[in-house]
């Protein structure tokens, strides 16, 4: 079993504009117990060969995948795109779907949304929007396939976690966090 925990150790620093808050306290998902294991069920490592790129995404229905708009801005991107759900510690192709039916996104708000064949969501749930008020402060927890490639560029994206709290942005389109997540 590949164990991950080397690549989040230490402090990353301020990097690209202050992606990265203080040292990096991403959680591998594998740790996670309770309601934040189950939710980190419905991210996924999105792999989009068209723009020879991976992302994070997460299940919004039970056949659509949400990502940024900057990982699959139009149809063309989404050609061949794939979803693995189950990419936590290695490569689990049980996990894999395709997801390559672009529906809608906007780079304004930066999301994509594609349609995934076989309705991964019926297996590794899905995540609600929800547009209830928040404050600052408020906690939230953020789910992602992600590793510090800007100073490894050969790292392994797996499944984190990272908490933190909303900082800002109430009541307009884009809330600021101080959860540790790369650009």
């Amino acid at each position: 079993d590949y164990d991950d925990s080397d690549l989040f150790v230490g402090a990353a620093g301020v990097i690209d504009e202050g992606v990265i808050v203080g040292s990096v306290d991403w959680v591998s998902a594998k740790r996670l117990r309770g309601v934040e294991r189950q939710a980190s069920k419905a991210t996924a490592f999105v792999r989009v060969p068209e723009a020879q790129a991976r992302c994070s995404g997460f299940l919004i229905a039970p056949d659509l995948l949400m990502t940024n708009h900057h990982c699959i801005p139009s149809a063309h991107f989404a050609q061949r795109v794939t979803a693995n759900f189950r990419y936590e510690t290695r490569w689990d192709e049980s996990g894999l779907f395709t997801c390559d039916d672009y529906v809608a996104g906007d780079a304004d708000l930066d999301y994509a949304i594609v349609r995934c064949a076989g309705r991964p969501g019926d297996t590794f749930g899905v995540l609600s929007l929800d547009d209830a008020a928040v404050d600052e402060n408020t906690r939230v927890q953020l789910f992602h396939q992600q590793c510090d490639y800007f100073t490894d560029r050969e790292c392994v994206p797996l499944k984190k976690m990272s908490p933190g709290k909303i900082t800002g942005g109430i009541g307009v389109t884009r809330l600021t966090h101080d959860a540790d997540i790369l650009g």
